[in-house]
């Protein structure tokens, strides 16, 4: 296991000779580790929310981000919900 620069465990796996390598990322991370389904809003050309389901478009609401910039279009922050 070696440590990713954003705080982030990073395993490799080759269980198979006939398996392809897999990474998996774990830990402190604003993604959810479980969802079929990603929603994306735009304001102004800007990626504002970004919210991941399970079950589909239809499906139950996991986990939410809000984005936010400044008057430059630069980003400020992310806030998870």
């Amino acid at each position: 296991m070696t440590e990713h620069p954003l705080q982030m465990q990073r395993e490799e796996h080759d269980h198979s000779l006939y398996a392809k390598r897999v990474v998996d990322i774990v830990g402190n991370s604003l993604v959810p580790s479980t969802y079929d389904y990603i929603d994306l809003s735009y304001t102004d050309g800007n990626l504002t929310t970004v919210i991941y389901k399970i079950g589909g478009s239809g499906g139950t609401t996991v986990s939410t981000l809000t984005l936010a910039y400044d008057a430059d279009d630069n980003l400020i922050s992310v806030e998870k919900s």
